[in-house]
């Protein structure tokens, strides 16, 4: 379990510096493109070389924007694994109630000092707690696939852009 743990650290990792990488290989390009900018004599590109650069800064936009929803991804998990591990505690607690056992010492003092539960408070809590985790996991969900639009956008823009660009330099030649 923790060598898997490890290998999805390091793919997430990898993937947030590829991120960076691109956002910044956008950021690159539009510089280039609009301090090597020659209108020249041709009229085509007094208008296409603006259009160029709003791809570029849309590009560099979006990019950002997938910065932004990797975090919000990455605190999204953080708070997944509390919730879980808050909802088995309450199920434990539950559990141990039903079979009339006494959860004490061992379960309450440590996580939640000087408090006894009855068991439809320990199961009250444990539903709330699943219902926090289903409402965290539609969220990540709903963030996942917002992040993995402004990826797919910033990689159009981007290439678009790059069309465009090398469509001006053809004919500044």
């Amino acid at each position: 379990m923790k060598n898997d743990d490890s290998v999805n650290n390091r793919y997430k990792e990898s993937h947030q510096k590829f991120d960076y990488f691109m956002t910044g290989l956008a950021t690159a390009v539009l510089a280039y493109a609009v301090q090597s900018f020659d209108a020249g004599n041709y009229c085509i590109s007094k208008w296409l070389a603006p259009i160029a650069w709003l791809l570029f800064l849309v590009a560099v936009l979006t990019g950002i924007r997938r910065l932004h929803y990797n975090v919000a991804i990455a605190k999204n998990e953080s708070e997944h694994d509390n919730i879980w591990l808050q909802m088995k505690n309450y199920q434990g607690i539950a559990t141990r109630l039903k079979r009339g056992t006494d959860p004490g010492n061992e379960i309450n003092m440590n996580v939640f000092p000087f408090r006894h539960y009855t068991n439809d408070e320990a199961e009250s809590l444990a539903k709330d707690y699943e219902h926090n985790l289903m409402v965290n996991e539609n969220e990540k969900k709903r963030i996942t696939a917002r992040s993995e639009f402004m990826s797919g956008a910033r990689q159009w823009f981007l290439m678009l852009g790059l069309l465009v660009l090398g469509i001006l330099k053809a004919l500044n030649l």
